[in-house]
């Protein structure tokens, strides 16, 4: 599917709850990756059809997403993309064209995608009931002035990630 330019993928669950509101999961893929990848990584679409809800795929520009980091290589950073903007308005077609909750939206990602969800929680905590990032620390340049407001976070990260440190540092 595509928005302003942008694309995702997009799955309805078909059980669980009846009301037309539905919770929405998104899920950021990882560096040099796309959401066909992070679909098939997070088999997100079973868990959706049993509990009913949506769950939406984006795609970073050419592979990577905007997390804060200012990596000259990836166009999303070099070039400031707005991913904040593209989740806004992506929540809001949502919200409009698949009946998504927006006090139940939730958001998970991989590496970059786990990094760009931290980000998106401190700058735009009124958009996400709760995050989940997976192997992706928060950017350093967002520790000063900190989150806007709190936001329920389960990390999961493992402590032999050569890619990124769980003590920190240059990430690979």
């Amino acid at each position: 599917m595509e928005l302003d330019g942008r694309t995702f993928e997009l799955h309805v669950g078909a059980g669980g709850d009846p009301s037309p509101a539905r919770p929405l999961v998104l899920a950021f893929h990882g560096g040099s990756a796309d959401g066909t990848a992070m679909r098939k990584l997070t088999n997100l679409d079973a868990r959706a059809d049993r509990e009913g809800w949506v769950v939406a795929y984006p795609n970073g520009v050419e592979g990577h997403w905007n997390d804060g980091r200012g990596v000259e290589n990836y166009p999303a950073h070099r070039d400031d993309v707005d991913d904040i903007g593209f989740v806004d308005r992506l929540v809001e077609h949502l919200a409009e064209a698949a009946g998504v909750d927006r006090r139940r939206v939730y958001a998970t990602g991989f590496s970059n995608g786990g990094m760009f969800v931290h980000r998106l929680a401190m700058t735009r905590p009124d958009l996400l009931a709760a995050v989940a990032p997976v192997a992706g620390t928060i950017a350093r340049p967002l520790l000063e002035p900190g989150p806007a407001a709190a936001v329920p976070v389960f990390m999961i990260h493992g402590t032999a990630d050569r890619m990124v440190p769980y003590e920190g540092g240059p990430v690979g």
